[in-house]
Formats: C-alpha cells, structure tokens, sequence
C-alpha cells in the first residue's frame, strides 16, 4: 500500500557504532565539537544552577549569607507543604502542566489525496487479475499506514468505491502473527529458532519462535517512509546524513527493542536463533546481490546475506543520486528512495544483536492470510504453495 506518514524517531546513540570510511569518522568527531559549546552551556546555564538549588534547599539559606547557612536537611520541604498556600500553588502548577501537556500532539499521520486514489486502483487492478483464477474468496488487508492514518476512513471508502472491496486493518500484533505464520509455511524453516524480521513502509516487526510457539512478537513505528521522511535526505545523500540516520536507527532499537527482545533470546544463547528477513525490503536486497532483474522466488527464497555483504551494500546505496539507485540491477526504480533506510534497518538490527548473516524469507503477511482461507482439507503447506 502507498501511502506517506510522518513520524519522529531519535537521538543519537553510541552504541553499536559503524565502522564506515574514514569521512564519516571525521564527520563524527566535527559532529562532537560542534556540540560541544552547546553542551557547555547547557552545564553552565541549567545543571549547575540546578544542582546548587537542590544544595541550597537542604540548608537555612538567605542569598549573600553563605557563611550563616545551617544544614537543616528536609524541614524546608516540611514547612512548604504544611503551607497551605504553598501546597495549592504546587496542585495548580501539576494541573496546569498536565492540561498543557494533554493539549500538545504529534503530527497527524494523514494519508494524502493522491496515494489513496492510487492504491484504491491499485486494488481494484490486483482483484481483477485474481478474479480470472476464480478465487474462492479475496481478501483486502491494510496494515501500518492505514492504521496510523486520522483519516483511516477516506482510505477504506475509496476501497470500497473503487474496487467493491471491503478492507481488513489489522493491528501490530495480528501482523506480526500473520508474518510468522507465513515465513515458517518454508519447512526448511519450521523446526528451528528463528527472530523474524519485517521490514516495512511504516513499521517493523520482530518476531522469535520455534515451530508454532512465539516467544516475542511486536510491532513497531519504525518504517521506511515514516524514517525517511523524518530525515528528508538529500539527493545524493550526505556522509553526516548516513551518519544520524545510523544513529538514530541504533538509538531506537537500544531504547525500544532491546528491553523486550534480548531477554527473549537470552534461552537461545546456546542454540542461537536464526535471522529471516521477511517483506520487500529483504527480497530487494537479495535481488541486488544476486543481480536479478526479476523476482525469481525459487531463486531469492533462502537466499543468505553476510552481514558484511548488507554492510557494502548500505554504503554504496548512500554513496549514489537517486537517479543512480534507479539504475541498479535488482532493485525496483519506484523503491529507490526507501531502500535507503530498509537497508539501514537491517543492517542496525544484525550488529545490534550480532547476527553474523540474514536469510531471505518471500513468504509472509499474504501467505497467511491465504493459509487462513484454505478450505479445511487442505493442508496449511498446501495452501502457502
């Protein structure tokens, strides 16, 4: 589905840094010390006022007195909320800085005009060419777009308009669920650990399990368009803009994948789990390796990337014009621009958690919801086929 968002990721992160070409190690010590002032500053004019403030308070203070001061340790916060001035002051301030804060939003995630006419044709072409199999039944999903979108309706009324379809949003868990469920529909995949990865336009997903138990499954808002629109790369992108891109991409893993997924692999340390990439993303970089001008799925499906072949291949994606990326064998013009981040993604999560390789998964979303369609003789690897 096309569709643009916006959406906010980030800091910078020191964890987990890459070892890229000696410019960027050069734009990130110029980086440091074009902080550096700022973060002077900042110590100078906030924190350390602060932290004599908080000094100040434990003691019987006057300005200019300092040499009369008497440690009396928490009877000033005692007196201020025996106060009860000083107590409906603080209440009034808590509730102001409440309402001010419920009244602060993010920027709505608004689906444009033109991308839900395109992808309602785009639906309405996809069920005619399924109508000539003489499908038992069509399905219509939308995922992360649609779902973050404030104007999710106008998206499934043109659907509904335009291709007499009706349109199944589904959450980040039940996609998550579905992914897995369609990656390890490859028997050679079943039986083994596996942490799925799904990279797309406006989330990612991250999925461990063994057979048909899921151990950790979540959805997150990091997607290839939701980051590169935050970004706004230059075209050809810059040495600083990988850098903060990397870094941002770090910073969001270590603050929210981290916590939940490293402790779900901590049993798998003996017996460690396999990396899929499952999605567009993945199977486009497989097709770039490969130098495959068509998406042969007996070909791409299993198909191994070294973490230092996705390594090569994020610094020669950021090193050319989009005009350039478009010209590169395997990879589809029209996904030029967000093969950016998709690369630095799965890049990020390999050195993260330290996968030394990734498998290439063509089977996914769609392949379970055709397995949840299945007439009820049929086998659900019969169905993936």
């Amino acid at each position: 589905m096309q569709s643009r968002v916006q959406s906010g990721v980030m800091v910078v992160s020191k964890k987990g840094r890459l070892k890229t070409s000696a410019r960027l190690r050069q734009d990130q010590r110029l980086a440091v010390l074009l902080l550096l002032p700022a973060a002077t500053a900042i110590f100078a004019v906030m924190i350390l006022p602060l932290g004599f403030a908080l000094y100040a308070s434990l003691f019987d203070y006057s300005l200019g007195q300092e040499g009369s001061m008497a440690f009396v340790f928490l009877d000033n916060y005692a007196r201020f909320f025996a106060d009860p001035t000083a107590r409906r002051a603080l209440i009034n301030t808590v509730l102001l800085t409440a309402l001010s804060m419920a009244a602060w939003r993010a920027p709505a995630e608004r689906l444009q005009p033109d991308a839900i006419l395109q992808t309602a044709r785009a639906v309405a072409g996809f069920a005619e060419v399924a109508a000539k199999f003489g499908p038992v039944s069509t399905r219509v999903i939308a995922t992360s777009a649609a779902r973050d979108a404030v104007n999710q309706a106008e998206l499934l009324d043109a659907i509904h308009r335009v291709a007499s379809l009706p349109v199944e949003v589904i959450t980040g868990e039940e996609e998550a669920n579905w992914v897995y469920r369609g990656v390890t529909s490859n028997a050679a995949l079943a039986e083994r650990p596996l942490l799925i990865l799904d990279v797309g336009g406006g989330s990612t997903e991250f999925i461990l399990g063994e057979g048909t138990t899921q151990y950790y499954r979540r959805s997150f808002p990091l997607g290839t368009v939701r980051f590169l629109e935050q970004l706004e790369v230059s075209d050809p992108p810059s040495a600083s803009e990988l850098t903060h891109c990397i870094y941002s991409t770090e910073e969001f893993l270590v603050r929210e994948v981290q916590p939940g997924l490293s402790g779900a692999l901590e049993p798998f340390a003996t017996r460690p789990a396999q990396l899929v990439g499952a999605g567009g993303t993945t199977t486009i970089m497989a097709r770039i390796v490969a130098r495959s001008t068509t998406f042969d799925r007996d070909r791409i499906e299993g198909a191994v990337l070294s973490r230092h072949e996705v390594g090569e291949l994020l610094e020669r994606l950021w090193s050319l014009s989009l005009a350039d990326r478009r010209r590169i064998i395997g990879l589809p013009p029209n996904r030029a621009d967000v093969i950016l981040l998709g690369v630095t993604i799965c890049h990020a999560v390999m050195r993260q958690f330290d996968f030394p390789d990734l498998t290439v998964s063509t089977r996914g979303l769609r392949y379970a919801a055709v397995m949840a369609d299945c007439a009820s003789d049929l086998t659900a690897t019969h169905c993936a086929r």
